[in-house]
């Protein structure tokens, strides 16, 4: 008999405390828009449990992920390679969710007394939500399908480049067929809202879980990421506004909705986990003089963009990849180290297969990684901090990704070979 459970914990933060993923901000959150969450499914069957938890955060390092884990399994059934802790890779939330995070070209302000607090407590929070979950299991069934939509994301240097429009869906049922979960894994960055916006959200992932659960009052609506490093809705979204981010969540909602009649659940044979360590290798840096003069080229057309009025997306691309470069020039002296370690990690629900990558991996990583096996799901940001992990095609671009990287050429194909290596050994 398949078990599981899902629960769901506020993590927001305290006002005023410093937002991630837009250096432009200069001073902290000036309020709550809507509240943050990390929401947990546990599944167990024949003694085999595990463990999967999505936050509303931009990423989780791999110290927060390795404290969770320990703690998981001194106080429950779960093992520790069990555990997958996502995130939603939202850019108005914390900054303090990934304090230890092996180099950080995005974060201003010093670690504070208050992020250290926040850190551990949002890590007590999320052990807590999945050992919550872990004793109030129940008999459940749950189904799976994939279908696509193409009206909010798009590769963000390129609308025309193939990217990953997967609608990936997990419904869980309990033993009277109500639907008591729902798992939602799409690809794009949660960057409707801009740099302009100093209220705390989950962006566009908050409208899609409120949509869900007015139409589904008794289930948990879990947003999975996907994996989204060069996709987001630069070139869909009408506006950076709270209306938009709303827009989008329920295109999102609406999708899903007319998935769920369709999808059959029922028992699974078996449940399976293993994590696989992969070494990436730091990039060999442009010297100081050739940075410099990237800075000057971008600089120059950027004005020239400006000055006659060009489209707003093509302006920001350029912006950002100016803005990139001006970071590289200053990772390449911060960085110490020549390689980072990190990790794969396969969940097997029997029925698909949900599959870790650890920062923000361009989609061409994640459909590669697909093609090894059936009802494949990426989840981007999940277990590590790595920064972006640019695909060969991307790296054969000028753009803010190639320039923000700090990892050489051959990581994603490392990626690559890793998750087919951890596919295969559960075949």
């Amino acid at each position: 008999m398949l078990k599981g459970s899902l629960k769901s914990v506020n993590i927001t933060p305290a006002v005023e405390m410093e937002m991630a993923g837009f250096s432009e901000r200069d001073h902290g959150a000036e309020g709550i828009h809507d509240d943050l969450f990390a929401k947990c499914l546990v599944l167990e069957k024949e003694d085999k449990r595990i463990a999967y938890v999505s936050i509303d955060a931009i990423g989780v390092d791999q110290a927060f992920v390795h404290q969770v884990r320990i703690e998981v399994a001194m106080h429950s059934e779960i093992e520790a390679e069990r555990v997958m802790v996502q995130a939603t890779h939202t850019h108005s939330g914390p900054a303090a969710i990934r304090i230890h995070q092996r180099v950080n070209l995005v974060k201003t302000g010093k670690i504070t007394s208050a992020d250290e607090a926040y850190y551990e407590l949002t890590l007590k929070k999320v052990v807590g939500v999945i050992l919550w979950a872990n004793r109030t299991l129940e008999e459940v069934k749950i189904g799976y399908d994939s279908r696509t939509i193409d009206t909010i994301g798009s590769n963000r240097n390129n609308r025309d480049e193939v990217y990953d429009n997967s609608v990936n869906v997990l419904k869980i049922e309990n033993a009277d067929a109500e639907v008591v979960g729902i798992v939602c894994n799409y690809a794009c960055h949660p960057t409707v809202l801009g740099q302009h916006n100093y209220q705390f959200s989950s962006d566009y992932p908050s409208y899609f879980r409120q949509y869900l659960e007015a139409a589904y009052p008794h289930a948990t609506v879990i947003f999975s990421q996907g994996c989204a490093g060069n996709i987001s809705t630069r070139f869909t979204k009408k506006e950076s506004s709270f209306e938009e981010a709303n827009r989008f969540g329920e295109l999102l909602g609406q999708r899903v909705k007319e998935m769920l009649p369709r999808i059959v659940t029922a028992d699974v044979n078996q449940l399976d986990a293993k994590c696989l360590k992969v070494s990436l290798d730091v990039k060999h840096y442009p010297t100081d003089e050739q940075l410099q003069a990237s800075i000057e080229k971008y600089t120059g057309l950027l004005q020239q963009l400006e000055q006659e009025n060009a489209d707003s997306s093509v302006i920001r691309k350029n912006y950002v990849t100016l803005q990139g470069l001006t970071r590289s020039l200053n990772a390449k002296h911060r960085i110490t180290f020549k390689e980072v370690t990190t990790e794969i990690q396969v969940l097997d629900l029997g029925l698909c297969r949900m599959v870790s990558v650890p920062g923000d991996v361009f989609n061409e990583i994640g459909l590669a990684i697909k093609q090894f096996s059936d009802s494949v799901i990426i989840c981007g940001y999940a277990n590590d901090s790595v920064g972006y992990v640019v695909s060969s095609e991307g790296y054969q671009q000028d753009s803010y990704e190639i320039n923000m990287t700090y990892l050489d050429e051959y990581s994603g194909d490392r990626l690559i070979t890793t998750a087919k290596t951890l596919l295969d050994s559960l075949k």
